[in-house]
């Protein structure tokens, strides 16, 4: 019984400490689930951590080198018709490397097909930003143009 006293008494000034900070500031989507208030005590957990470590844990994500990764590549072209199609990929291939300079562009070929992809992006809806952009700058790609999930080795993202 002593021991769920001690309990109590220290859920109770977690719970008073944490409602009299200050409100959490922008973070990670997972850090800022944490310091969510609660909903019945207005509670929240406040996250400290260096900004060097957000850094990494944001945008590099990767610790291990070796490690398989999943990123979303904007797929812009894919065709098999084979006097043509390596030659049109590297064609867009150039154009959008003239455009995005800042994204990696990939050219591929699984036979039968020559694919073209744009950028290493760790969430869906930054390769869906990416696509929006890509179809203002490129509108005769729209029909070709969609995200696509890539599992790859973490020492290819740069």
């Amino acid at each position: 019984m002593r021991h769920l006293s001690f309990i109590i008494v220290g859920l109770l000034f977690c719970t008073s400490v944490a409602s009299a900070q200050e409100p959490p500031t922008a973070k990670s989507e997972t850090l800022e689930l944490i310091e969510t208030p609660d909903s019945s005590t207005n509670a929240y957990i406040r996250v400290f951590q260096d900004k060097r470590m957000e850094d990494v844990m944001m945008e590099k994500r990767i610790v291990n080198k070796n490690a398989i990764v999943q990123v979303y590549r904007v797929q812009v072209f894919s065709s098999n018709v084979q006097r043509e199609a390596k030659t049109n990929a590297y064609n867009i291939e150039r154009q959008i490397r003239e455009k995005f300079p800042e994204h990696d562009v990939y050219v591929s070929y699984s036979s039968p097909f020559w694919k073209v992809r744009v950028g290493d992006f760790f969430t869906m809806g930054d390769a869906r930003r990416f696509q929006a952009e890509l179809i203002k700058m490129f509108p005769a790609l729209k029909n070709d143009t969609y995200p696509v999930m890539e599992q790859i080795n973490a020492s290819q993202i740069r």
